[in-house]
């Protein structure tokens, strides 16, 4: 006969809700009666049935991260730890913190465009979502999570009704345009994402604002949007600004994958890095440091951002929903490499 928790509580002088308490990592419960049920656990081979307690509870200690697709049919980022792409970071960071706990991940891709619950939410496979990247603007959450009251982390994104961490996109980009002025750059070149994205606005108003503090009126020619997130969106964005406006003194890349692709037109076209023209990309990547010149670009701490998300998570799904919902904006940094040389 199998043993039951019934069992332990005998064998240890307790409670079934005591036993209950311990197993469930609950503190107040005092050290020498919680060693005492593990003793009995141990000496009568009992094994949880979290399975059936998790029923019980409607969960399934199961979270989800949906990585957000704009472009149906087509994969945006791609999915590997060396390349410094945003959304395999932050996943990084919320793995470190839910290491430990009883939580697991799983991810999705989901198209914004489908209409369509993700399938994670149709099959009630998870007890909260993160949402990973930037959200089209006015896309409405219960797209998301349809029916399901559960908690919702945006990482990449804010909403005002919604726990949120976002770089400060904004100040991001000052921070680049800053420092391509202070090495004597003028003529400076944004090359963006698609204006469908909201972080792709914020983009602009730090390029616009940064400039017009230092007394120069924003030339829109000089900003140019890519169709996706891709190199070769990249390629095609740079060299419509070269079209536009000629050869700029100095580039700015909303992405890793839009960097790269600038480099490799820029390398293509016998234009030199940085005795021709400076380049800095937005999102830090390892790959900027094995880039010849190593990439000068501007970290918006990816790996942070999901270990703090999960942290809250973590809050959420245990049951906290004592304060407002969280917009925690986050601070930028440059790192200097080799791709920027003064004029």
């Amino acid at each position: 006969m199998a043993v039951t928790i019934i069992d332990v509580a005998r064998r240890a002088g307790v409670s079934k809700t005591t036993v209950s308490a311990v197993l469930c990592g609950k503190s107040g419960i005092k050290k020498e009666t919680r060693e005492r049920i593990m003793e009995a656990i141990e000496e009568l081979h009992y094994v949880p049935n979290f399975n059936a307690r998790n029923f019980v509870r409607k969960r399934t200690n199961i979270l989800g991260a949906l990585i957000l697709s704009p472009d149906t049919g087509r994969r945006n980022y791609e999915f590997d730890r060396e390349s410094g792409i945003y959304p395999q970071n932050v996943i990084d960071g919320i793995i470190e913190q839910l290491s430990g706990t009883d939580y697991g991940l799983i991810t999705e891709l989901y198209d914004q465009k489908s209409g369509r619950l993700p399938q994670m939410v149709r099959d009630s496979r998870v007890d909260g979502i993160f949402v990973i990247g930037s959200l089209h603007c006015g896309l409405d959450l219960h797209m998301i999570t349809g029916e399901r009251n559960i908690p919702v982390v945006l990482l990449g994104s804010m909403r005002p009704d919604c726990d949120s961490f976002m770089v400060d996109i904004v100040d991001s980009v000052r921070i680049a345009v800053n420092y391509l002025l202070e090495k004597g750059h003028s003529r400076i070149g944004l090359i963006n994402c698609s204006p469908a994205f909201s972080s792709s606005m914020g983009r602009v108003q730090g390029y616009e604002s940064a400039l017009r503090d230092a007394g120069i009126e924003p030339d829109p020619n000089y900003v140019v949007y890519g169709e996706s997130n891709t190199g070769l969106s990249g390629m095609r964005a740079v060299e419509e600004l070269f079209r536009r406006v000629g050869k700029p003194d100095s580039l700015i890349c909303a992405n890793v994958s839009t960097t790269m692709g600038v480099m490799r037109f820029l390398y293509e076209n016998r234009i030199n890095v940085p005795g021709d023209i400076s380049v800095i990309g937005h999102e830090d990547s390892v790959l900027y440091g094995y880039a010849s010149p190593g990439i000068t670009a501007v970290n918006i701490r990816k790996e942070e951002m999901g270990s703090l998300g999960a942290a809250l998570m973590l809050r959420r799904v245990g049951g906290d929903a004592s304060d407002l919902p969280q917009n925690i904006y986050m601070k930028p940094y440059l790192v200097e490499r080799g791709s920027v040389a003064g004029i």
